[in-house]
């Protein structure tokens, strides 16, 4: 009767108990700062990209036309 109690008991246990909480929290989060840092890139990435022209640009005007270098970056 004794076993018949332990195995009922390990079958209500839940399984795993909390080892896998702390890798699902990591997952968590590393899901959530990798939206975050999508979500800024699609909200500035054409500002940060007029930025970009605009500095090569004016290192265009004032090398006199050495841009390939620039380019290359």
């Amino acid at each position: 009767m004794e076993r018949v109690i332990v195995f009922v008991e390990r079958l209500l246990r839940p399984p795993g108990g909390e080892q896998g909480q702390g890798l699902v929290e990591y997952a968590l989060i590393l899901i959530l700062v990798s939206l975050a840092a999508l979500l800024a890139l699609t909200l500035l990435g054409e500002g940060i990209d007029n930025t970009y022209n605009s500095i090569i640009n004016q290192l265009n005007n004032v090398m006199g036309g050495v841009s390939l270098l620039w380019y290359m970056v």
